[in-house]
């Protein structure tokens, strides 16, 4: 059991001694050290039988599983292949998040103990721990290499997209990058893209993170916080939970970086007919720009409306924000500033 980086853990929906024998199985794995964080799926088999035959209703075991126990959930039929590949899929996509989120956390960790020891400047204790984390992650896993420059190149920018579930994050990103919509929904564990587009004339690469929106990965939330330099915060216009889900995100990222960090929020299904909105655009735009001071964009994926846009605005923000603070770093005040903390850690070290 300790050897696992995943567990699926299998019941029968026509018989409550199963679930009681998966949950004592799962209490077992949460209770050792090792495997305590290790993602875990919960599957009802049986799902081609009559819904009569269930012993409990889908609702009910789906708010013990992902309400109290903070894990994903999944009914499927071995017998007619219904989402078997599936659960495999989010299984083998949370064991690479967790092992992502511990190899970060143990990097920093290093990072820290070399700090107390090292005469390192600010930036590179800001930004060491992820590239090396990133870099040799992807030797191992399904994703593109990507040699990241320094922070704020004018070349290559990482953006983290963020929001609630369903609200079209996955679907905006593959538009973009596939140029294609798909109609099926899948939770999003968390998927990374590197393409390039044309911004002002000139190719800029972007590290994309697409997000999941589910709560229980918001520690994979607050990792790609931490490594992002620029975020598209993305609501359903029909889904006014979404706003909120939104809201608290942008109040996440406010906290763990500054006030002025590029955030573009981005209103998708803007296809919806209007007595299907929960807000109009002009009230939202009102809200976004007035309120909280960023910029505000309406997108369909569906449509394919604005996509290519949503990225160009943020690159173009983000430039504006690391010229800005290159500038405030050059000023007398900001070398003084530096001379002083020069000195505090020279004092520190001796």
């Amino acid at each position: 059991m300790v050897q696992a980086d995943a567990f699926i853990l299998v019941y029968s929906l026509v018989d409550r001694h199963s679930f009681k024998a998966v949950k004592d199985i799962r209490d077992q794995i949460v209770a050792i050290d090792k495997t305590r964080h290790a993602p875990i799926v919960i599957v009802g088999n049986k799902l081609d039988l009559k819904s009569r035959q269930r012993h409990v209703h889908r609702a009910l075991i789906e708010a013990v599983v992902k309400s109290k126990w903070g894990h994903e959930y999944m009914e499927v039929s071995s017998k007619t292949d219904m989402d078997v590949t599936d659960v495999f899929k989010i299984a083998m996509r949370g064991a690479s998040s967790n092992f992502l989120l511990q190899a970060a956390l143990d990097n920093r960790r290093l990072q820290h103990r070399r700090n107390a020891n090292e005469n390192l400047n600010t930036r590179n204790r800001s930004w060491t721990p992820a590239f090396a984390v990133f870099h040799s992650i992807n030797m191992s896993l399904p994703t593109p290499s990507f040699h990241s420059s320094t922070s704020g190149s004018e070349s290559s920018f990482r953006i983290a997209v963020m929001g609630a579930s369903a609200v079209g994050k996955s679907a905006i990103v593959n538009r973009l990058i596939h140029g294609k919509f798909h109609r099926g929904y899948a939770a999003t564990i968390q998927d990374r893209y590197i393409t390039d587009i044309d911004v002002n004339g000139s190719r800029v690469m972007l590290d994309i993170f697409d997000t999941p929106g589910a709560y229980c990965f918001a520690n994979v939330r607050r990792l790609a916080i931490t490594n992002s330099e620029a975020f598209v915060l993305v609501y359903s216009v029909g889904d006014e939970s979404s706003f909120e889900n939104m809201a608290k995100i942008r109040d996440l990222i406010i906290q763990e970086k500054s006030e002025g960090v590029p955030i573009l929020v981005v209103g998708n299904k803007s296809d919806l007919t209007t007595s299907d909105r929960f807000i109009s655009k002009d009230k939202a735009y009102c809200m976004i720009t007035n309120g909280w001071n960023h910029q505000y964009m309406e997108t369909s994926a569906k449509d394919n409306v604005n996509v290519s846009e949503i990225f160009q605005l943020i690159v173009s923000q983000t430039r504006t924000y690391f010229h800005e603070k290159r500038r405030r770093m050059t000023t007398p005040a900001a070398a003084l500033r530096r001379l002083s903390c020069k000195l505090r850690r020279s004092k520190t070290l001796n």
